[in-house]
């Protein structure tokens, strides 16, 4: 699952870098779009050990996640990627949550994102404290 995420940062990395170019050119002459969505993460990185991200869509009850990310490979107000199939275009919760070492939550947050069929979309969510 670290590697799943590991590739979504990765792309989120790739999609932020050019969001204007989400396109792929192919022999036929056609373009295939990538439907995803960027979210900045906001969180206090204080005892954090991971942090895990879970949603889903709600056109198709589609569920993605846990991806757990160790602290250190999210730098502050990090960003991740996931991409969607474009069927899954309409609206997508997403939560995190940040861990301890121990496996305790230290903050948590959910909010909903637009995902729009052939296009990269941004947002932010903040992982309140919940100690």
């Amino acid at each position: 699952m670290r590697a799943a995420l590991a590739a979504c940062v990765a792309l989120a990395l790739a999609l932020v870098g050019c969001a204007g170019a989400a396109s792929d050119g192919n022999a036929s002459g056609t373009s295939a779009q990538t439907t995803g969505l960027v979210i900045e993460l906001h969180f206090d990185h204080n005892n954090v050990h991971e942090v895990a991200l879970s949603g889903a869509t709600y056109a198709t009850s589609r569920k993605f996640g846990p991806y757990v990310v160790d602290e250190d490979s999210l730098p502050h107000d990090s960003t991740v990627g996931f991409v969607f199939d474009a069927g899954d275009a309409g609206t997508a919760m997403v939560c995190g949550e940040a861990h301890d070492s121990s496996g305790k939550v230290l903050a948590s947050g959910c909010d909903t994102f637009d995902v729009v069929a052939d296009d990269v979309q941004h947002g932010s969510l903040t992982l309140w404290d919940s100690r």
